[in-house]
């Protein structure tokens, strides 16, 4: 590597808490894809880099498994807002040894 350059960082699919990329890592390899309905949306008034925290509450639905409800806080970055709204349906990562456990749910925002 050359004086000046640095390798970047790959990136992840999805947004789950910018300040802890332990759980993003360990979600992206435990992980089992499902799909979740977002059922509400309410904004917390907090915000990160200006981008909103907002609380959740979601649908899920996992291969083999009854859907349930959770209800999970998470900032949203500003250019993917349109896509988390009351209805939308959005492609989720849940490790499936505490599924109903928020911290171990990831949205798929690309």
């Amino acid at each position: 590597m050359h004086p000046g350059h640095y390798r970047r960082r790959d990136r992840h699919p999805f947004y789950l808490i910018r300040n802890n990329q332990k759980r993003a890592q360990e979600l992206m390899t435990k992980g089992t894809p499902g799909e979740a309905t977002i059922l509400s949306l309410k904004d917390t008034g907090m915000r990160f880099n200006d981008d909103p925290r907002v609380t959740v509450v979601l649908d899920i639905r996992m291969p083999n498994m009854a859907p349930y409800q959770v209800t999970k806080s998470v900032t949203i970055p500003l250019i993917n807002l349109s896509r988390v709204q009351t209805g939308s349906v959005v492609p989720v990562l849940v490790d499936l040894s505490d599924p109903t456990n928020p911290e171990k749910i990831g949205l798929l925002l690309k």
